[in-house]
Order: C-alpha cells, then structure tokens, then sequence
C-alpha cells in the first residue's frame, strides 16, 4: 500500500504550516508596498543570479568550513549588491526613458495625424 503522506520525497505535513498563511498573504497582495519592500524584492534577482557562482567559486578556492561558508554568503551578498547598484538600477532608468521617449513618439505622431485631418 503507497504512503500518501510522503510523495517524491516530500513529506505532505511539512506543508500544513503554509494553510494559515494564506489569509495573510492574500491581505498584504492588497497593501502598497514601500521603497525598501521594493528595493529588497529586486534586489533578490542579482543574489539569485550571483549566490551560486560566488559559493562555488569560495568552495574551490578554499577549504570548507563554517566561516568561508559565512564568508562565501557575505561575499555574494556584496557582489549582487555591486551588480544591483551598478548594473540593474542604471539598466531600468534607461528601460523607462526608452518607454517614455516612444510614448512621446507615439503622442506626437496621433497629435501630427489629427491636426492633418481636415
């Protein structure tokens, strides 16, 4: 008879605490987030890109141990923030003011269509 309790692995219980966070997490999908929730939340992308890289770099380099795996996280955490500061950041600022210049494009040429109609 299969275990239903345990599926590829996964214990069916470990996911039972997740229930009462529902409510929660489906009242603050409602609430505004402010600029450090959003400055948090993109900053979790370069970490994600960067985390493994540094870790395995860390790893080979050195012998691991408690302090070069404390280390090897302090040291992604400083790389993703070099790569959130001076990569991502600039690259938005210049998404947005591409989108802004083809709006305006966009509005000058609906603009120039509609002073030719007669």
């Amino acid at each position: 008879m299969p275990n239903f309790a345990r599926y590829q692995g996964v214990s069916f219980y470990a996911f039972v605490w997740l229930i009462p966070l529902i409510p929660y997490v489906a009242a603050s999908l409602k609430r505004k987030s402010n600029s450090l929730d959003r400055h948090l939340g993109n900053f979790t992308y370069p970490f994600y890109l960067v985390h493994f890289s540094v870790i395995q770099f860390v790893s080979t380099a050195v012998a691991l141990t408690m302090g070069t795996k404390v280390a090897s996280m302090v040291l992604a955490i400083a790389v993703a923030a070099l790569f959130y500061f001076l990569v991502d950041r600039p690259s938005e600022k210049l998404r947005y003011s591409l989108i802004a210049k083809k709006r305006q494009k966009v509005r000058n040429e609906e603009a120039a269509a509609r002073s030719a109609l007669p």
